[in-house]
């Protein structure tokens, strides 16, 4: 599956960045580590880079740290535990690479560490040996053979966000020779209508169901939204949506009782009469769309389809409270 095919592509300019970084690495043989939030899709973008690579068919092997002992998780990733010196080198030590474990199996493509930072320190310095010398690999008894792997490792915060503690040093020299930033999908609002419409398209194919469209108004309102989970959280929301649904349409009534404004999923609200609902939908969307202007009242009233002095008069009479502006200095 290619990025223009899965829950990460977009045309916004930030993904368009992200697709020619993913294009460049993908030509080279380097390490790789990509950055982004959760939901960003971290691993879409590494199994991309390997797809592009040339040869994709070779294998992409995913490791995650669940917890286990160090000495369990050094079993399935090295295939064997211990290291043997190298008589060649003064006092030198080659990590030895069983048959049996990750690094093997990962042998002429991709090994992708989902959640490096959690790792054990004693894996971590093992791999920097492994990785920054090249072919300190031996397989197969004593018959050095040249490892001949990609790293790509996924990191939430980048470099700034991990301390010493959490990555080891040497590690993170050797797996930095790229660096590619995934935007959180707040900050490519422009992707969300195209990206929500897949999802719904995807939900409604894997149950079966009826193809569903979205409003204007509801395209409106899932971009005016933070989306603290980014596109999975969009992809849950779409498929919430196509089992609560039973017509063709997806409005902006449906979006609302499925989330609060903060972009958190809530169970649907009944109770209250009709039009309470609809003061409460009402409120809802138009603090959506302020937020989505930055407190613009004429980008607002123009997205709302309403003249200037009536928004004014619903935003006292709903006690919509107006966001700050956003200041345009370094924008």
């Amino acid at each position: 599956m290619s990025l223009l095919d899965s829950p990460i592509f977009g045309s916004s300019a930030a993904m368009r960045r992200v697709l020619d970084a993913v294009s460049q690495a993908a030509q080279t043989s380097s390490h790789v580590i990509v950055c982004g939030e959760p939901g960003t899709g971290r691993e879409l973008a590494a199994r991309e880079i390997h797809r592009r690579s040339g040869a994709p068919e070779r294998p992409f092997v995913r490791v995650v740290c669940n917890g286990q002992s160090p000495e369990a998780f050094e079993l399935e990733l090295f295939g064997q535990s211990s290291r043997i010196a190298d008589r060649s080198s003064e006092r030198r030590t080659i990590e030895r690479v069983g048959s049996t474990g990750h690094l093997y199996d990962a042998l002429g493509g991709t090994i992708f560490f989902a959640n490096l930072p959690e790792v054990p320190s004693r894996t971590q310095s093992r791999l920097a040996r492994l990785f920054g010398e090249g072919d300190g690999a031996v397989l197969r008894g004593r018959n050095r053979i040249h490892l001949t792997v990609r790293m790509i490792a996924a990191l939430e915060h980048g470099y700034d966000g991990v301390t010493g503690e959490r990555i080891n040093k040497d590690l993170l020299h050797v797996i930095s020779q790229v660096r590619i930033d995934l935007p959180p999908l707040r900050r490519r609002t422009e992707d969300i209508p195209a990206l929500a419409a897949y999802f719904l398209a995807e939900s409604s194919r894997t149950i079966g169901a009826a193809s569903k469209q979205l409003t204007s108004a509801a395209q409106q309102l899932l971009s005016a939204l933070p989306w603290h989970g980014n596109a999975r959280e969009l992809q849950r929301l779409m498929a919430e949506l196509v089992h609560r649904g039973k017509g063709d349409l997806v409005d902006l009534t449906d979006v609302l009782a499925a989330v609060q404004i903060d972009g958190r999923a809530r169970p649907f609200a009944k109770g209250g009469t009709l039009r309470e609902a609809r003061a409460r939908f009402e409120r809802e969307y138009i603090a959506a769309v302020m937020a989505q202007h930055h407190g613009r009242i004429p980008e607002a009233a123009k997205t709302l389809g309403v003249q200037r002095p009536n928004l004014y008069r619903k935003l006292r009479r709903l006690n919509v409270p107006k966001p700050p502006r956003r200041n345009s200095i370094g924008r």
